[in-house]
Order: structure tokens, then sequence, then C-alpha cells
């Protein structure tokens, strides 16, 4: 049998490296206990007991610490969960005077998440997940089936998905709105622990109040670093999570609510701490690895704007009055496409997270896209255009032999094309000049 190895005096070992420094990164409660919280005395390896009773956090919001924190959404005798962990929270809510839970939303696909999700359904509690990780959830015993063990190189934490298929009663679409009794809860797109991961946002008790999943644990601190991970050796989720980070920030919740951690105040100066020390790690871990966060547009001329960190690149053309028309609209960078297909399953679209506008409108006057219109039908030049139709009433222009293609994408055998309709509300033929 061999000896166990003890450290020499004055060395640091690696466990306590992480706990330590780490690169301020790693919550050293979550190495201490699988729940995120502190250890207690007499706990089995891999074991944790939920806690006994919930907690008010303010009249209508409570959470119990589980597996992860689930989070109460109180209105009068009725409830909506964010995220639910082992499912103990039901026993709890009559405590608070509940007798009807109508739904429960997760903001990510992780078992800790959702391990108690098929008392949920024998219960018929609906239950509401992010978009772009529904196949994680109602199609996790396919994904079983065919996820890759050897040769692995993409190395997102998949393996954390549900065993079982759950069935889903909604899907949580970014950018949209749930509405709840008398809440409105933005579901915002906050990849970075797993990148699909949403959180969600609304005034809630008079204060504006982010429900974040793993994107933060605590101020300047995530769960895990390991999770800033997709590709092998890459720093890809990390550019994911400082620009979700950022996003959050100017959001500008006054109270957060974390899956794992202490919710906390003070938001502005914890995420602004957190993307600091990602920047420190990525300066450290790999030189010279540009962020997403960091691409910005340049003035061509006083009316032309061009963005060309983005892909593909794109180029707004801004008028006196703020109007705008934009000759493409793709994806946020080469890593915000690359890693989503990656991920993306058969039959999704890839995942669209906006970008650049706001320095369009802060920089440059911007005040409407009035119209978008694509160089060519490729969904790298595409991905952003459902998303100006529905959020800021874009009209598509395009040359009549891109009609059909947009408008039926499914109907032409052709590569890289974007997995979503596109209605087309006017047509060029070639050589037609037209004012805008």
């Amino acid at each position: 049998m061999k000896k166990q190895k003890t450290a020499k005096h004055g060395r640091v070992s690696r466990r306590d490296f992480f706990k330590g420094a780490g690169a301020g990164l790693l919550a050293s409660e979550f190495a201490a206990s699988p729940t995120g919280g502190a250890a207690r005395p007499g706990m089995s390896p891999g074991r944790f007991t939920p806690g006994s009773g919930l907690t008010a956090l303010s009249p209508n919001v409570y959470v119990l610490r589980d597996a992860c924190n689930a989070y109460v959404l109180k209105d009068g005798n009725r409830a909506l969960l964010i995220d639910f962990g082992s499912g103990h929270v039901l026993n709890l809510l009559g405590q608070i005077g509940v007798t009807k839970v109508d739904a429960i939303l997760h903001t990510h696909h992780h078992r800790d998440q959702c391990q108690g999700d098929a008392r949920a359904v024998a219960e018929r509690i609906p239950i509401h997940v992010p978009a772009h990780e529904r196949h994680l959830f109602e199609d996790a015993e396919n994904f079983w089936r065919n996820r890759r063990v050897f040769h692995l190189y993409y190395v997102a934490n998949v393996f954390f998905t549900a065993m079982h298929n759950l069935p889903v009663a909604g899907v949580l679409r970014d950018y949209e709105t749930f509405r709840w009794g008398t809440y409105e809860l933005l579901i915002y797109p906050t990849p970075g622990h797993t990148i699909g991961s949403i959180s969600l946002v609304g005034t809630i008790d008079g204060r504006k109040t982010a429900f974040t999943g793993d994107l933060i644990h605590s101020p300047g601190k995530v769960i895990t670093l390991h999770d800033l991970q997709y590709q092998y050796m890459s720093t890809d989720d990390v550019d994911f999570a400082t620009f979700s980070l950022e996003r959050m920030r100017e959001l500008g919740p006054q109270f957060v609510c974390p899956s794992h951690g202490e919710p906390f105040t003070s938001a502005d100066a914890a995420f602004t701490d957190l993307i600091s020390r990602m920047r420190e790690w990525v300066r450290a871990y790999a030189p010279g690895t540009p962020l997403t966060l960091d691409n910005q547009p340049f003035a061509v001329t006083p009316h032309l704007i061009a963005s060309y960190q983005t892909t593909s690149c794109f180029y707004a053309v801004i008028s006196d009055s703020g109007k705008a028309l934009f000759v493409d609209y793709g994806s946020a960078s080469h890593n915000f496409i690359d890693s989503s297909l990656k991920a993306l399953p058969v039959h999704d679209r890839l995942r669209f997270i906006a970008h650049t506008i706001p320095a369009l409108q802060a920089r440059y006057g911007l005040k409407s896209v009035d119209v978008a219109m694509p160089s060519h039908m490729h969904d790298d030049h595409l991905n952003g255009f459902p998303y100006l139709v529905r959020h800021h009433s874009t009209k598509i222009w395009c040359y009549d032999n891109m009609v059909g293609i947009l408008e039926n994408p499914r109907g032409n055998n052709l590569g890289c094309t974007l997995g979503e309709v596109i209605k087309v509300d006017r047509s060029f033929r070639h050589g037609e000049t037209f004012k805008w």
C-alpha cells in the first residue's frame, strides 16, 4: 500500500494555492463543501444536507441553501422557483404560506441546479429552461449515448448534465421577458459557467434583482476556474464570462443572487473586481490573447463606422438623424462563433449575444437601426439579424437572389446557413440603385 504523500515544511500544496490565491478566482468555500458552503463536522465527502429552513432576503424573495441556492419568488400563496437543487425546497414552502408552485426557471443545465427535477415532474410543476440548453434537459439520454469520451479536446463541463430526460414546459429565450403575476424578469444571456447560461433580472420589492446562476460566486470570485475552459488549454470561456459580467454590470442590478455563495449588493464593484482578476489571469496564462470585451468600432469617415474585430466585420452608416443602416451583423468575435458552433445541437441555431450597439450609441450618435442588409447569406454575417428585427424593429433589405434562402433556410442544401427564418422587407435587382 502506498503511503500518502505529505507536504514538506514551508511548501504550499496545490489545493492550498487555489484556495489562497488561484488568481483570486476559485471560491475556497466550494473546495470545502459540495454544496458551495463551509464543511460541517461529520460530513462525508460528496454528501450534503439541505438547509432546514428558508431565509428571507426581502419580503417576497427567499433562499434555501441546497445543492445550489434555490430561490423562491413569492406572490401571495403562489411561488416561482429559480433553480431547484435537490427539490427539498418543496418541503419548506408551507413555512411562508405557499401552497402552489407555478413554475421552475433554470439558469443552466448542471445537475446541482436540477437534480430534484424528477420530483417536480411527479408533482406536475412546469420546468422552463434556457433555450440553448433545452437538449441537455429533455434529450439528456441521447446526449449521453453520443458523448465523446476518447480524443476529447472540447472539455466544456457537460459531464454535469442530467442523467435522464426531463420534460420541458417552456424555453427561456435570450432578451425576452418572463412575466409571472406582477413580476417581469428579463432573460439575459450570460454565457460563462456554461455556454447556454442565462440570468434573470427584474425589480422585486423595490430593487433591481439579478439571479445570475454561476456567472459569479461572490465579489471577485467564480465558483470554479476549470469550468471556464471549453476547448483544451483555451481561454475561451473566460472571454465569454468577462463579456457577460460587463453586460450584467451595465444593467445596474442592486442585488445579486448567485447559485452558490451569498447574495450581495455593491454589484458594480463586485463585477468590476472579477473582470479585473480574469484579465490578470489571461495576461498570465496566455499573454497577448484578445478579449471580446475590448473589441471597439472606429470611424472610417464621419458617417461610416467599421467593426472589424467582430465575426464577421460589419459596417454602420449612421445618418445625421441617428438612424443607421447596417451592412452585416454577425457574432461578437471569432471565439463567440467558434465555441458556440462546437456546443450547437443539431436542430438549434447559433446563439447570438448582442454587441457593439452600445458603443455606437455612446460614441457615434446611433439612435436606431433602421435597415440591415447582408453582403451574402452566411450565418457569420446574419447571426444578429433576427435580434435586430425583434428588439430594434429593423427592416431587412437584400439582393433578390437571397430572399428564398433567408425566408426558407431549410429549402437549400448550402453551407453556413443560419438556422432561423428571416423575413425580407425589400429586395433589389442586379444593377438597381436605391436611396436610403
